[in-house]
Protein backbone atom coordinates (compact mmCIF):
# COMPACT_ATOMS: atom_id res chain seq x y z
CA UNK A 1 0.00 0.00 0.00
CA UNK A 2 1.39 3.43 -0.95
CA UNK A 3 0.17 6.94 -1.81
CA UNK A 4 -1.38 5.71 -5.04
CA UNK A 5 -3.01 2.51 -3.84
CA UNK A 6 -5.27 1.34 -1.05
CA UNK A 7 -6.97 -1.82 0.12
CA UNK A 8 -10.70 -2.38 -0.19
CA UNK A 9 -12.62 -5.35 1.15
CA UNK A 10 -13.87 -7.08 -2.00
CA UNK A 11 -17.05 -8.10 -0.21
CA UNK A 12 -17.84 -4.38 0.19
CA UNK A 13 -17.22 -3.29 -3.39
CA UNK A 14 -20.88 -3.17 -4.49
CA UNK A 15 -21.43 0.10 -6.35
CA UNK A 16 -17.81 1.26 -6.09
CA UNK A 17 -16.76 3.47 -9.02
CA UNK A 18 -13.31 2.94 -10.53
CA UNK A 19 -12.31 6.27 -12.13
CA UNK A 20 -10.75 6.53 -15.56
CA UNK A 21 -7.03 5.82 -15.32
CA UNK A 22 -7.27 3.73 -12.14
CA UNK A 23 -6.96 -0.05 -12.09
CA UNK A 24 -8.12 -2.66 -9.61
CA UNK A 25 -6.17 -5.70 -8.54
CA UNK A 26 -7.59 -8.70 -6.72
CA UNK A 27 -5.72 -10.63 -4.07
CA UNK A 28 -7.06 -12.72 -1.25
CA UNK A 29 -5.64 -13.05 2.24
CA UNK A 30 -8.85 -14.37 3.87
CA UNK A 31 -10.81 -15.98 1.03
CA UNK A 32 -13.32 -18.03 3.01
CA UNK A 33 -16.07 -15.41 2.96
CA UNK A 34 -15.78 -14.49 -0.70
CA UNK A 35 -15.96 -17.89 -2.32
CA UNK A 36 -18.75 -17.80 -4.87
CA UNK A 37 -18.64 -14.00 -5.09
CA UNK A 38 -19.05 -12.61 -8.61
CA UNK A 39 -17.48 -9.29 -9.61
CA UNK A 40 -18.80 -7.48 -12.68
CA UNK A 41 -17.50 -4.22 -14.11
CA UNK A 42 -20.15 -1.99 -15.69
CA UNK A 43 -18.76 0.72 -18.03
CA UNK A 44 -19.83 4.31 -17.30
CA UNK A 45 -19.48 7.57 -19.19
CA UNK A 46 -16.00 9.01 -19.24
CA UNK A 47 -14.20 5.67 -19.09
CA UNK A 48 -15.07 4.83 -15.48
CA UNK A 49 -16.47 1.51 -14.27
CA UNK A 50 -18.92 0.56 -11.52
CA UNK A 51 -18.38 -2.66 -9.60
CA UNK A 52 -21.38 -4.95 -9.19
CA UNK A 53 -21.23 -7.95 -6.89
CA UNK A 54 -23.32 -11.08 -6.75
CA UNK A 55 -23.08 -14.74 -5.82
CA UNK A 56 -22.90 -17.95 -7.79
CA UNK A 57 -25.75 -20.45 -7.44
CA UNK A 58 -25.20 -22.48 -4.31
CA UNK A 59 -23.44 -19.63 -2.51
CA UNK A 60 -26.55 -18.05 -1.06
CA UNK A 61 -26.29 -15.53 1.77
CA UNK A 62 -29.77 -15.84 3.28
CA UNK A 63 -29.35 -13.20 5.98
CA UNK A 64 -27.25 -10.80 3.91
CA UNK A 65 -24.50 -10.51 6.50
CA UNK A 66 -21.62 -10.97 4.06
CA UNK A 67 -21.09 -14.66 4.77
CA UNK A 68 -22.50 -17.39 2.58
CA UNK A 69 -24.79 -19.93 4.23
CA UNK A 70 -22.18 -22.63 3.66
CA UNK A 71 -19.52 -20.63 5.47
CA UNK A 72 -21.88 -19.83 8.32
CA UNK A 73 -22.57 -23.51 8.86
CA UNK A 74 -18.82 -24.16 8.99
CA UNK A 75 -18.26 -21.26 11.40
CA UNK A 76 -21.20 -22.17 13.62
CA UNK A 77 -23.03 -18.87 13.04
CA UNK A 78 -26.71 -18.73 12.16
CA UNK A 79 -27.19 -18.42 8.36
CA UNK A 80 -30.63 -16.91 8.97
CA UNK A 81 -29.55 -14.31 11.52
CA UNK A 82 -27.22 -11.53 10.43
CA UNK A 83 -26.12 -10.98 14.05
CA UNK A 84 -25.75 -14.39 15.62
CA UNK A 85 -24.39 -13.18 18.98
CA UNK A 86 -26.79 -10.21 19.24
CA UNK A 87 -24.12 -7.53 19.74
CA UNK A 88 -25.46 -5.33 16.85
CA UNK A 89 -22.51 -6.18 14.60
CA UNK A 90 -23.15 -8.45 11.63
CA UNK A 91 -21.43 -11.80 11.47
CA UNK A 92 -19.55 -10.95 8.27
CA UNK A 93 -18.38 -7.61 9.61
CA UNK A 94 -17.14 -9.21 12.80
CA UNK A 95 -15.30 -12.00 11.02
CA UNK A 96 -13.57 -9.71 8.51
CA UNK A 97 -12.78 -7.16 11.22
CA UNK A 98 -11.18 -9.62 13.62
CA UNK A 99 -14.08 -9.75 16.08
CA UNK A 100 -15.79 -12.91 17.24
CA UNK A 101 -19.25 -13.39 15.65
CA UNK A 102 -20.09 -16.06 18.24
CA UNK A 103 -19.32 -14.00 21.35
CA UNK A 104 -21.12 -10.79 22.28
CA UNK A 105 -18.31 -8.73 23.76
CA UNK A 106 -19.85 -6.11 26.07
CA UNK A 107 -19.91 -2.64 24.50
CA UNK A 108 -18.24 -3.72 21.27
CA UNK A 109 -20.78 -1.93 19.03
CA UNK A 110 -20.27 1.40 20.79
CA UNK A 111 -16.49 1.03 21.07
CA UNK A 112 -14.20 2.97 18.73
CA UNK A 113 -11.39 0.53 18.00
CA UNK A 114 -9.36 2.88 15.78
CA UNK A 115 -10.20 6.04 17.72
CA UNK A 116 -11.36 7.91 14.64
CA UNK A 117 -14.58 9.17 16.20
CA UNK A 118 -16.83 6.51 14.69
CA UNK A 119 -18.08 3.60 16.74
CA UNK A 120 -17.68 0.08 15.41
CA UNK A 121 -21.40 0.09 14.62
CA UNK A 122 -21.04 3.30 12.61
CA UNK A 123 -18.05 1.82 10.79
CA UNK A 124 -20.19 -1.18 9.91
CA UNK A 125 -22.92 1.10 8.56
CA UNK A 126 -20.38 3.09 6.53
CA UNK A 127 -18.58 -0.03 5.30
CA UNK A 128 -15.26 1.28 6.67
CA UNK A 129 -12.49 -0.50 8.55
CA UNK A 130 -12.95 -0.31 12.34
CA UNK A 131 -9.20 -0.73 12.82
CA UNK A 132 -8.09 2.02 10.44
CA UNK A 133 -8.94 5.67 11.06
CA UNK A 134 -8.53 6.41 7.33
CA UNK A 135 -9.85 3.31 5.60
CA UNK A 136 -9.29 4.48 2.02
CA UNK A 137 -6.03 6.31 2.68
CA UNK A 138 -7.15 9.58 1.11
CA UNK A 139 -5.95 11.79 3.95
CA UNK A 140 -9.39 12.23 5.50
CA UNK A 141 -10.41 10.32 8.61
CA UNK A 142 -13.42 8.08 8.35
CA UNK A 143 -15.17 10.36 10.83
CA UNK A 144 -14.61 13.44 8.67
CA UNK A 145 -15.79 11.61 5.56
CA UNK A 146 -18.95 10.25 7.15
CA UNK A 147 -19.95 13.11 9.45
CA UNK A 148 -18.53 16.25 7.85
CA UNK A 149 -18.08 15.81 4.10
CA UNK A 150 -20.56 12.95 3.43
CA UNK A 151 -17.95 11.31 1.20
CA UNK A 152 -17.30 7.58 0.95
CA UNK A 153 -14.76 6.44 3.56
CA UNK A 154 -13.95 3.42 1.39
CA UNK A 155 -13.23 5.38 -1.79
CA UNK A 156 -10.36 7.82 -2.20
CA UNK A 157 -12.32 9.48 -4.99
CA UNK A 158 -15.99 9.43 -4.00
CA UNK A 159 -17.35 10.99 -7.19
CA UNK A 160 -15.02 9.11 -9.56
CA UNK A 161 -13.73 12.24 -11.28
CA UNK A 162 -10.05 11.40 -10.98
CA UNK A 163 -9.29 13.58 -7.95
CA UNK A 164 -8.96 12.29 -4.39
CA UNK A 165 -11.50 13.64 -1.92
CA UNK A 166 -8.87 15.43 0.20
CA UNK A 167 -7.39 17.09 -2.87
CA UNK A 168 -10.82 18.28 -4.00
CA UNK A 169 -11.45 19.86 -0.62
CA UNK A 170 -8.12 21.63 -0.89
CA UNK A 171 -8.96 22.89 -4.41
CA UNK A 172 -12.46 23.92 -3.43
CA UNK A 173 -14.15 21.50 -5.83
CA UNK A 174 -17.02 19.29 -4.73
CA UNK A 175 -15.84 15.75 -3.87
CA UNK A 176 -19.38 14.52 -4.49
CA UNK A 177 -19.76 16.16 -7.89
CA UNK A 178 -17.89 14.90 -10.95
CA UNK A 179 -18.05 18.24 -12.74
CA UNK A 180 -18.09 21.01 -10.14
CA UNK A 181 -18.45 23.95 -12.54
CA UNK A 182 -20.86 22.13 -14.87
CA UNK A 183 -18.89 22.84 -18.03
CA UNK A 184 -19.03 19.28 -19.30
CA UNK A 185 -15.49 18.37 -18.24
CA UNK A 186 -14.87 16.20 -15.14
CA UNK A 187 -12.82 17.96 -12.48
CA UNK A 188 -9.99 15.45 -12.83
CA UNK A 189 -9.80 15.96 -16.59
CA UNK A 190 -9.58 19.73 -16.13
CA UNK A 191 -6.85 19.51 -13.50
CA UNK A 192 -4.82 16.57 -14.75
CA UNK A 193 -5.21 16.77 -18.53
CA UNK A 194 -5.78 20.37 -19.55
CA UNK A 195 -4.81 22.58 -16.63
CA UNK A 196 -8.12 24.44 -16.76
CA UNK A 197 -9.94 25.70 -13.69
CA UNK A 198 -12.52 23.15 -12.45
CA UNK A 199 -14.34 25.99 -10.68
CA UNK A 200 -14.84 28.12 -13.80
CA UNK A 201 -16.76 27.26 -16.97
CA UNK A 202 -14.54 29.65 -18.91
CA UNK A 203 -11.06 29.50 -17.41
CA UNK A 204 -9.44 32.08 -19.69
CA UNK A 205 -12.39 34.47 -19.68
CA UNK A 206 -12.83 34.63 -23.47
CA UNK A 207 -16.57 33.77 -23.38
CA UNK A 208 -15.94 30.30 -24.83
CA UNK A 209 -16.38 27.42 -22.38
CA UNK A 210 -13.43 25.20 -21.60
CA UNK A 211 -15.31 22.17 -22.95
CA UNK A 212 -16.09 23.92 -26.26
CA UNK A 213 -12.51 25.06 -26.75
CA UNK A 214 -11.07 21.65 -25.90
CA UNK A 215 -13.57 19.69 -27.98
CA UNK A 216 -12.81 21.66 -31.13
CA UNK A 217 -9.18 22.58 -30.52
CA UNK A 218 -9.86 26.30 -30.24
CA UNK A 219 -6.81 27.14 -28.16
CA UNK A 220 -6.08 30.82 -28.73
CA UNK A 221 -9.35 31.46 -30.58
CA UNK A 222 -11.60 34.39 -29.75
CA UNK A 223 -15.33 34.61 -29.25
CA UNK A 224 -15.64 36.91 -32.28
CA UNK A 225 -13.58 34.70 -34.58
CA UNK A 226 -15.15 32.65 -37.37
CA UNK A 227 -12.93 29.64 -38.01
CA UNK A 228 -15.01 28.18 -40.85
CA UNK A 229 -16.07 31.49 -42.38
CA UNK A 230 -19.74 30.58 -42.30
CA UNK A 231 -20.96 33.87 -40.87
CA UNK A 232 -21.34 32.61 -37.31
CA UNK A 233 -18.80 33.68 -34.71
CA UNK A 234 -17.28 31.08 -32.41
CA UNK A 235 -19.52 32.35 -29.64
CA UNK A 236 -22.60 31.97 -31.86
CA UNK A 237 -21.48 28.48 -32.86
CA UNK A 238 -21.14 27.57 -29.19
CA UNK A 239 -24.61 28.91 -28.45
CA UNK A 240 -26.10 27.05 -31.42
CA UNK A 241 -24.22 23.84 -30.68
CA UNK A 242 -22.65 23.83 -34.14
CA UNK A 243 -19.15 22.85 -35.26
CA UNK A 244 -16.86 25.89 -35.55
CA UNK A 245 -14.88 24.26 -38.37
CA UNK A 246 -17.86 23.08 -40.46
CA UNK A 247 -20.03 25.43 -42.46
CA UNK A 248 -22.86 22.87 -42.50
CA UNK A 249 -22.79 20.96 -39.22
CA UNK A 250 -25.78 18.67 -39.85
CA UNK A 251 -25.02 18.00 -43.53
CA UNK A 252 -28.44 19.12 -44.82
CA UNK A 253 -26.94 21.32 -47.59
CA UNK A 254 -27.86 24.50 -45.69
CA UNK A 255 -25.07 26.59 -44.12
CA UNK A 256 -25.28 26.93 -40.35
CA UNK A 257 -25.56 30.72 -40.54
CA UNK A 258 -28.47 30.49 -43.01
CA UNK A 259 -30.34 28.09 -40.74
CA UNK A 260 -29.73 30.17 -37.60
CA UNK A 261 -30.16 33.69 -38.95
CA UNK A 262 -32.67 33.26 -41.79
CA UNK A 263 -34.71 30.05 -41.67
CA UNK A 264 -34.84 29.35 -37.96
CA UNK A 265 -34.26 25.65 -38.62
CA UNK A 266 -31.93 23.58 -36.48
CA UNK A 267 -28.32 23.69 -37.67
CA UNK A 268 -27.62 20.44 -35.81
CA UNK A 269 -30.59 18.42 -37.07
CA UNK A 270 -30.60 17.18 -40.65
CA UNK A 271 -34.40 17.08 -40.58
CA UNK A 272 -35.72 19.81 -38.29
CA UNK A 273 -39.42 18.90 -38.49
CA UNK A 274 -38.80 15.15 -38.29
CA UNK A 275 -40.69 14.43 -41.48
CA UNK A 276 -38.05 12.19 -42.99
CA UNK A 277 -36.75 14.75 -45.50
CA UNK A 278 -33.66 16.85 -44.96
CA UNK A 279 -34.12 20.59 -44.54
CA UNK A 280 -32.25 21.29 -47.78
CA UNK A 281 -34.37 18.80 -49.73
CA UNK A 282 -37.57 20.34 -48.42
CA UNK A 283 -36.47 23.83 -49.31
CA UNK A 284 -34.90 23.31 -52.73
CA UNK A 285 -36.40 20.05 -54.05
CA UNK A 286 -39.89 19.76 -52.56
CA UNK A 287 -40.58 23.47 -51.98
CA UNK A 288 -42.02 22.61 -48.57
CA UNK A 289 -41.48 24.18 -45.18
CA UNK A 290 -38.65 22.46 -43.26
CA UNK A 291 -40.28 23.68 -40.05
CA UNK A 292 -43.62 21.98 -40.72
CA UNK A 293 -44.10 18.23 -41.07
CA UNK A 294 -47.68 18.67 -42.32
CA UNK A 295 -46.84 19.91 -45.82
CA UNK A 296 -44.29 17.28 -46.74
CA UNK A 297 -44.43 15.60 -50.13
CA UNK A 298 -45.28 11.93 -49.92
CA UNK A 299 -42.22 9.84 -50.61
CA UNK A 300 -42.09 6.65 -52.65
CA UNK A 301 -41.42 3.42 -50.75
CA UNK A 302 -37.79 2.34 -50.68
CA UNK A 303 -38.46 -0.67 -52.97
CA UNK A 304 -40.56 1.27 -55.49
CA UNK A 305 -39.23 1.78 -59.07
CA UNK A 306 -40.21 4.56 -61.49
CA UNK A 307 -39.49 4.14 -65.20
CA UNK A 308 -39.21 6.96 -67.72
CA UNK A 309 -38.88 6.65 -71.48
CA UNK A 310 -37.14 9.33 -73.51
CA UNK A 311 -37.24 10.16 -77.20
CA UNK A 312 -34.21 8.01 -77.94
CA UNK A 313 -36.14 4.97 -76.79
CA UNK A 314 -34.01 4.46 -73.72
CA UNK A 315 -35.90 3.56 -70.57
CA UNK A 316 -34.49 4.86 -67.30
CA UNK A 317 -35.37 3.34 -63.94
CA UNK A 318 -35.13 5.10 -60.57
CA UNK A 319 -35.66 3.62 -57.14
Amino acid sequence: RDALSFDVDIARLQGYVIPYGMGIGQYFYNPSGIKGLILSYVPLDGGSYRVETGRLPGRTDSDGDGLSDANELLLGTDPHNEDTDGDLLWDGFELYSGFDPLFAEPGIAAADSDEDGLSNLEEQQAGSDPHNSDSDGDGLTDYDEVRTHKTDPMARDSDGDGLDDAYELMLGTDPLKTDTDGDGLPDGVEVNNYGTNPLQVDSNGNQLSDAFEIKYGLDGATASGDEDGDGLTNLQEQQAGTHPYRRDTDGDALPDAFEVKVLGTSPVRFDTDGSGRGDGDELFVDSTDPLSAGDDVEQLPGDYWVYMSVDTGISTGMQ
